[in-house]
């Protein structure tokens, strides 16, 4: 039985009998969001309430992990929760019928899968790792039976081609794809793929002698695109044509091995169901043939795999009597084709329906998270007494700090309100880090901040010992990914709160790059004009300063500088992550900045006309430069070669926020309903990934809470961000984090107010 909460709560699978982290694992998801030192890895990864249909079969040792986040633990749709599995040892060659066969027959103790199924137990609908399908004279090669294969997927077949007739040495492949739905890269994408099949020789790291791509005008219709091994463009074909891949000159002798690749991207930006190919070895100029997929035209007969004229009359009449049968079977299942394509394209069409409704739900969720970030803390508020951080001898490690008692700890901006009017005087001091994992390896901004702390105990009148001295090294979690990742999405709640936000950057040089680091390269970092710009979106210029040799001054004149647009354009920074060309695939630090940075848009466009006139007229010309819908990731692999895609940041979020915000101060909310949104495109990480599967989830989400809640009331319970690293691994489902309230019930919608929470 399986009961988990899907996407965060899941049963990992390892081969070898030790966890990911000692090295044993095969695979990793590189499409995954989870904020983490290194990839996760594993086999198999469980989670939702559908269990495999089919034991999972695996060689030798296995170890086996279950994670959960701790939050909201109950699985959607009821059922029971947690999980139950039974396991046994096998002896060999004992695999079935004592583990029945999924989708296949049980053969000499081994599962043989039908077309488009794999595993040991013939339990997956798309393909898995590698197939070895030995020597053979043609063959055929699905790559599942599901119509939206996963991202990030990686399958081989391996086969060779032996010797033809009279030892002839093969000379190439015929491929002719039955089907071949591809993600394409169209302008309706705005992003580029790299999804494709390819053809090596010898091994899947060999020679590629040729590799198809999906087109602009899609599956069937010429717009699939063939590359030759120099990878020029050699042309577009169409399902059913035949493909002819030559071998090299040089291995014209004796047989030759061919592994065909298939290799998808994390970006899966709508459903495809991935190809069927049929193939034959090339020998002569002889066509070749089966009587199976590879008949021979008119006046040919198959003799030996070869097309060839006969006189023999009765080999003709033979073929003629074959021929009118074969006509009348045609007629007949061409009759039953015509049916299951009407029946296929109403699924079609009714699933396309359901996605639309589906990513409309998707982008809903991620609107409602941005407005909980900016709610209240979604992570305690932690500071350090100025007397104390005086006395540091350098910036010192968040958990560090925790145990040894020099944190002060705030749950809520109640509790750090209620601190103020106690005369303790909260100071967010922003700097640039010097390091690659230090960020002040020399103590070089420590004494910069030392003297800017006691500037600010001076101004405020104020002893060190009530100054809080927020640092992010010393007041964010370093070693929790989770809790780490809550801290980031409270910036906005944190800016805000504080009395003074400091900004900290002598001259100096970076430890690693050996770079000049000062007051301009500063704000060209992306971090810290995300702090910069959570801070004056919340209170405006009048409570920023930076820190001098003189003490502290202003850090801008006024709302009118114009060093301002800069300094707030976020995503127009620097990030060390781009700069290293994201290692391991690993998500860029943007998309972690989508959330917060989205809740603060919608604050100012809520009280445009109000309180936030002025950040409203900065923001309003500059919309899309600050809220940008994609951006370029850029991955550099081990080998030199470098991957360019066009991927999803805000997408349609900042249009979708307008238009609900629009919506309520027309009165639309208070009939109790949203605007539509199945226009509307998610943003990341949620575009990267899988869509929800049942339209109860939405109702689930918006009655009587979810986002009509949220915009009525103001009050969310606690909540986590996605945590990068952590998308399905078999593209079933994977949205936003979906929420269980838990507060007293909303008021009317009667009562709907666009205000500050």
């Amino acid at each position: 039985e399986l009961g988990l909460e899907t996407v965060f709560d899941a049963v990992k699978i390892y081969r070898g009998g030790t966890p990911f982290s000692l090295g044993w694992s095969r695979r990793y998801d590189r499409t995954s969001m989870r904020l983490g030192p290194a990839p996760d890895a594993f086999d198999y990864r469980f989670t939702g309430a559908i269990a495999p249909r089919a034991p999972i079969v695996i060689e030798n040792d296995v170890f086996v992990a279950f994670e959960s986040d701790g939050l909201a633990n109950a699985p959607r749709g009821g059922g029971p929760a947690g999980f139950e599995l039974h396991w046994k040892r096998e002896g060999a060659g004992t695999l079935c019928p004592e583990a029945p066969c999924g989708r296949g027959t049980c053969v000499d103790g081994r599962c043989v899968c039908e077309p488009g199924w794999y595993g040991d137990t013939c339990a997956f609908d798309h393909c898995l790792s590698e197939a070895r399908l030995g020597a053979t004279l043609a063959g055929r090669v699905v790559s599942g039976v599901v119509q939206d294969y996963p991202p990030a997927t990686r399958c081989t077949w391996i086969f060779e081609i032996p010797e033809g007739r009279g030892g002839a040495a093969p000379r190439g492949v015929t491929l002719r794809f039955a089907r071949f739905d591809l993600e394409g890269a169209t302008p309706a994408d705005r992003a580029l793929t790299t999804d494709r099949v390819v053809a090596h020789l010898g091994g899947p790291g060999g020679e590629v002698l040729a590799s198809f791509r999906g087109g602009e005008a899609g599956s069937g219709s010429g717009g699939n695109r063939w590359h030759g091994p120099d990878g020029l463009f050699y042309g577009t074909f169409r399902v059913g044509d035949d493909l002819e891949v030559q071998l090299p000159e040089a291995h014209h002798a004796g047989a030759a091995a061919v592994a065909l690749v298939f290799e998808s991207d994390a970006n899966n930006m709508r459903p495809q169901s991935g190809f069927d190919v049929s193939f034959h070895g090339l020998w002569t100029d002889e066509a070749f043939c089966d009587d199976v997929e590879w008949t021979c035209t008119r006046g040919l007969e198959c003799v030996d795999h070869a097309c060839v004229e006969t006189d023999d009359d009765d080999a003709g009449s033979l073929r003629r009597q074959r021929r009118k049968i074969l006509q009348r079977v045609g007629l007949a299942i061409g009759a039953a084709a015509l049916v299951a394509l009407a029946a296929a394209l109403a699924v079609f069409v009714r699933k396309e329906r359901r996605l639309t409704r589906q990513r409309a739900l998707v982008v809903e969720v991620q609107v409602e998270e941005a407005i909980a970030s900016i709610d209240d803390f979604l992570a305690p508020f932690a500071a350090v007494a100025g007397d104390v951080f005086c006395s540091l001898h350098k910036l010192v490690c968040h958990e560090i700090l925790r145990d040894r008692g020099d944190l002060r700890f705030y749950d809520s901006t109640e509790d750090v309100a209620a601190a103020r009017r106690n005369r303790e005087v909260f100071v967010f001091v922003s700097h640039q880090w010097l390091g690659a994992l230090e960020p002040d390896p020399y103590g070089d901004h420590h004494a910069a901040m030392v003297h800017a702390v006691q500037a600010v105990a001076v101004a405020a009148k104020t002893p060190l010992a009530s100054v809080r001295v927020w640092v992010d090294f010393c007041s964010v979690p370093q070693r929790s990914s989770a809790t780490q990742a809550l801290a980031i999405a409270s910036l906005p709640m944190f800016c805000s709160s504080v009395t003074y936000f400091v900004v900290v950057a002598p001259p100096t040089a970076h430890a690693t790059t050996r770079l000049k680091c000062d007051q301009h390269s500063y704000h060209t970092r992306a971090w810290c004009r995300a702090e910069v710009m959570a801070c004056w979106a919340r209170n405006g210029t009048s409570d920023m300063w930076r820190a001098t040799s003189r003490g502290i001054e202003p850090l801008f004149k006024g709302e009118a500088d114009p060093r301002l647009a800069d300094a707030i354009d976020v995503f127009g920074g620097d990030l060390t992550c781009c700069r290293l060309g994201h290692p391991d695939a690993m998500p860029c630090d943007r998309e972690a900045l989508v959330r917060p940075m989205l809740g603060l848009f919608y604050e100012i466009y809520r009280d445009r006309r109000g309180p936030r006139r002025a950040a409203w007229a900065v923001v309003e010309p500059e919309v899309d430069r600050f809220f940008p819908k994609t951006f370029s990731w850029v991955y550099h692999m081990p080998d030199g070669r470098q991957i360019t895609e066009e991927v999803p940041l805000f997408g349609d979020l900042v249009a979708a926020t307008r238009a609900i915000i629009d919506f309520g101060e027309q009165g639309g909310l208070d009939q109790g309903r949203l605007p539509s949104l199945r226009s509307y495109t998610p943003g990341a990480p949620a575009a990267r990934t899988s869509l929800p599967a049942k339209d109860s989830e939405r109702e689930a989400l918006a009655s009587p809470g979810g986002l009509l809640r949220t915009l009525s009331t103001g009050t969310l319970s606690c909540r986590e961000e996605d945590e990068k690293n952590d998308s399905v691994e078999d593209g079933s489902l994977s949205t936003s984090r979906w929420h269980n309230w838990d507060r007293s019930p909303a008021p009317s919608l009667n009562d709907f107010a666009f205000r500050r929470p």
